[in-house]
């Protein structure tokens, strides 16, 4: 009996070391995807790696040096894969010296991105509702008021 690996959806987030040229990174992503369609990934989506800055400092031992980076070129793919493909295709990304880090995490075929159209638009303010305190223009009603409604509606 021939057992059918089963394909799962993945994504892969990677951060690229800025100390290569502006134009090599190109080259960085087209050999991360070349790496994923040896192994038989299917794309589903992709983002060309941007430099961003890093929301703390990574560091990367580099001939024997750990280096510091700030800033890293970020991109991501998502493809379809079988699990035993995606566990090859990490050991060799571990092992490239261009990649500063990355994660491979199970997703689903569906855009789960939030795009610009749901965020706010810069200087729009947004009114945070604050639990607990009464607007003004919202009058406390006595005992004898509440009493008097209730009566109203109640029918007889």
């Amino acid at each position: 009996m021939q057992e059918i690996e089963l394909m799962q959806v993945y994504e892969l987030g990677f951060h690229i070391v800025p100390t290569i040229a502006e134009e090599k990174v190109a080259n960085v992503f087209g050999d991360i995807k070349s790496l994923l369609e040896k192994n038989g990934a299917v794309f589903i989506s992709e983002e060309y790696p941007k430099m961003r800055p890093l929301a703390y400092t990574m560091f990367k031992n580099e001939a024997g040096k750990n280096e510091k980076f700030n800033f890293s070129y970020f991109g991501w793919v998502k493809y379809e894969l079988s699990k035993e493909a995606t566990f090859e295709v990490k050991e060799k990304l571990e092992k490239n010296k261009e990649i500063l880090r990355f994660l491979v995490i199970k997703t689903v075929r569906e855009n789960t991105l939030y795009g610009h159209k749901l965020s706010k638009k810069e200087g729009e303010k947004t009114e945070t509702p604050v639990v607990g305190v009464i607007p003004e223009e919202i009058a406390i009603a006595s005992e004898e008021e509440i009493d008097k409604s209730i009566e109203e509606l109640v029918v007889e």
